[in-house]
């Protein structure tokens, strides 16, 4: 049997409300069925636009004709109330109809534009020209997301320097790798973003920068933007960032006329949106209060607004996802964060994109979003319910009138791949990769977007559980021999505390990540090394006994290797075992970055070492010499020269290059690699990891 109501067949099985209140356009409908239902379809006398509605739906969308709503994506249980309000508020409801089974329902037109994810390049580990990235990028566009964000890394020495390293610059990112990736991304129909941040070799947070010179400072950023402009002009890259974070730098009104500028060059080769990543409260987690709104002096000149979005929801660890949800209009400071959102929109009148929200695996996750260092208890299921909220809240909001203020939504972050290999040896830095990480690939959150982002293309949701991520125990790999090298740090507190001023000088960072164990003991034995699988000695202070000397070239033969690091300035040490010695003495290079002992070496000579290695570069390198048995794989030109006059260009009585800067052998059973300068190591992740892969005769 069926009846209808105003047009509308509606099976008899489904119960009308029982009791209803109609005034000012609202409503509250009690579910007097006999179970649980899963969503709601009225009726009204003209077209009509939802203004609020209560907890028990997220959604709601244009049904068959234009005076019927759908509510959806939620339940209400017998004798539960579900109330919501309209306008016009003449509008007459003239039927209501419970939906008794649990639909799984695409939108017909996507609440708003964008949605996806912030693909991020791991530094200095993985960057974008890894050889797992296609099978990455397979899985992203899986996920049903229509867009991706790339965020390239861009470095400055520390917070109060002028210099911004160039593009190019480091093999983790080429320009062409990132260009292959948008290319692969636009062919698979999904719409790319770009967007370079800026990262301080001193750990200062970007919003905090203060260039001791600003208009250098802004020439040499001008610089990277333009070529980053150019490459996304080629490849389709429909939005490009000027900005991410850069509080410091985009407030300051003295600093205006340099962005209108900038705006101009990339106008001239870029034909798409620009905007900038602004921050809404603190990363650091202060309250909104008077950042709530960060000022854009030159908004006039972009399409949209971006925002970064770390705010904290509840005081509560484990909160449902209702009152997560909830939290969204009144936090636990008692700041409104969908309302701080329109106020961007109001002020600048652009839309407003976020950027940049993400939420980690942890027990209490929710109050406090920024924090990517802390340790706790692995908690997915929170992290899907932030992600859950989120996805209401934005849904509700930009369905409800005048909500074609939000552009979309970023999630930070997808990381170009998982293999344990990458994965273990971050714990030693922050569990970014770990349990406890931001990272949703292969836990509940993955699966949980990937419903969200099929419903909001209009494609019905895939049946997806991923297993949750797990670390495997290992035993240590890589060791660091700390006892013989004061001089260099892999921990960041011993390095400024080596070198408050420039602690990124002795930091052995992108090593720094692969390191296991550190060995502190004032000997080496056969013991200590027994469990090693490549042990690394960087630039000692003071020669290894014969009996130590005795125990690592047994370990060689044995199988082991061995990563020899020389750095210029050091004492001079030589390892006759291995026939190979430093000097401290530098290298200078006629063809120099930012001082004459900083350079790029793009000539290499083949071999599993260098495969996926494009470039090195070195800054302040000690001259090694080597034996017979080992190859070269890099060198210096012949303009190069032994600086030992102070005058910091090549004199007479000076020895002159080639020098080798990266040289390979075998030994026995094992392996030995000698490097003249730390600073090589710095974003060079994949360069590192095919070392060490080498070293150990891919153990791993």
């Amino acid at each position: 049997m069926r009846f209808t109501v105003a047009g509308l067949a509606v099976p008899a099985l489904v119960v009308v409300l029982s009791l209803s209140l109609a005034a000012a356009g609202s409503m509250i409908l009690f579910n007097d069925t006999d179970q649980e239902v899963y969503g709601l379809r009225v009726v009204f006398d003209q077209p009509v636009r939802i203004t609020w509605m209560s907890d028990a739906f997220e959604a709601w969308t244009i049904g068959s004709s234009d005076s019927m709503i759908v509510f959806s994506d939620g339940s209400v249980a017998v004798w539960s109330d579900f109330w919501f309000s309209w306008e016009p508020s003449e509008a007459v409801c003239l039927s209501s109809e419970w939906i008794a089974e649990a639909p799984r329902m695409p939108f017909a037109q996507p609440p708003f534009p964008y949605w996806g994810f912030t693909l991020q390049a791991l530094d200095p580990h993985t960057g974008f020209n890894d050889p797992e990235l296609c099978q990455s990028l397979d899985r992203l566009i899986g996920t049903g997301a229509n867009s991706v964000l790339f965020s390239p890394q861009v470095y400055m020495p520390d917070y109060r320097s002028h210099l911004v390293e160039p593009v190019n610059s480091r093999s983790s990112h080429l320009l062409s790798d990132i260009a292959e990736a948008v290319e692969y991304l636009v062919g698979a129909g999904l719409t790319v973003e770009l967007k370079p941040s800026i990262l301080s070799r001193d750990g200062v947070w970007p919003a905090k920068l203060a260039p001791t010179s600003p208009k250098k400072w802004f020439q040499n950023y001008a610089e990277v933007l333009l070529a980053y402009a150019e490459m996304a002009e080629e490849t389709g890259v429909t939005a490009f960032y000027l900005t991410n974070e850069l509080k410091s730098m985009v407030v300051n009104p003295d600093y205006t006329d340099y962005w209108y500028d900038i705006i101009a060059r990339i106008r001239e080769v870029y034909s798409g949106a620009l905007s900038v990543n602004a921050i809404i409260g603190s990363a650091e987690g202060e309250p909104m209060g008077e950042r709530e709104v960060m000022s854009i002096p030159f908004a006039d000149e972009l399409d949209f607004i971006g925002v970064s979005l770390y705010l904290p929801l509840t005081n509560r660890y484990d909160p449902p996802v209702e009152q997560l949800e909830r939290a969204w209009y009144e936090n636990c400071d008692g700041d409104s964060i969908v309302e701080a959102l329109k106020t961007v929109h109001e002020l600048y009148g652009k839309p407003v994109m976020i950027s940049e929200v993400g939420y980690r695996s942890l027990d209490g996750a929710n109050t406090r979003p920024w924090d990517l260092a802390s340790v706790g208890a692995v908690d997915n299921r929170e992290q899907a319910d932030l992600y859950e909220a989120l996805m209401r809240v934005l849904t509700r909001e930009s369905l409800s009138i005048g909500g074609d203020w939000l552009r979309g939504v970023s999630i930070w972050a997808w990381f170009p791949c998982l293999r344990p290999a990458t994965r273990l040896p971050m714990r030693t830095r922050f569990p970014l990769f770990g349990e406890q990480g931001s990272v949703v690939q292969r836990k509940p959150s993955e699966a949980l977007l990937t419903h969200w982002f099929h419903r909001l293309g209009g494609e019905e949701p895939p049946d997806l559980e991923y297993p949750e991520l797990t670390l495997e125990e290992h035993d240590p790999f890589v060791v660091y021999d700390a006892s013989h090298s004061p001089g260099l740090a892999v921990d960041q507190q011993a390095a400024v505390a080596i070198n408050p001023e420039h602690p990124e000088w002795v930091l052995m960072e992108g090593l720094v990540d692969h390191i296991d164990a550190v060995h502190t003991a004032t000997r080496f034995s056969a013991t200590s090394l027994s469990n090693c699988g490549v042990l690394v000695i960087a630039a000692p202070s003071r020669a290894l006994d014969l009996q130590e000397m005795a125990a690592i070239e047994g370990f060689v033969s044995d199988g082991g290797g061995l990563l020899l690091i020389g750095n210029g300035g050091a004492p001079d040490i030589a390892f006759n075992e291995f026939d190979v010695s430093f000097t401290g003495q530098p290298i200078g290079e006629v063809a120099f970055l930012w001082d004459f002992t900083a350079f790029e070496i793009d000539e290499l000579v083949e071999h599993p070492v260098t495969d996926r290695c494009a470039s090195l570069v070195v800054a302040w390198a000690a001259t090694m010499d080597i034996g017979t048995g080992w190859l070269v794989l890099a060198e210096t030109s012949s303009r190069s020269w032994q600086e030992q006059t102070g005058d910091e260009e090549p004199s007479a009585g000076e020895k002159r290059g080639p020098f080798p800067v990266l040289a390979v052998r075998e030994h026995g059973e094992g392996r030995v690699a000698a490097i003249c300068d730390n600073y090589m190591f710095s974003g060079a992740g994949h360069f590192i990891e095919s070392l060490l892969r080498w070293l150990a005769n891919d153990v791993r």
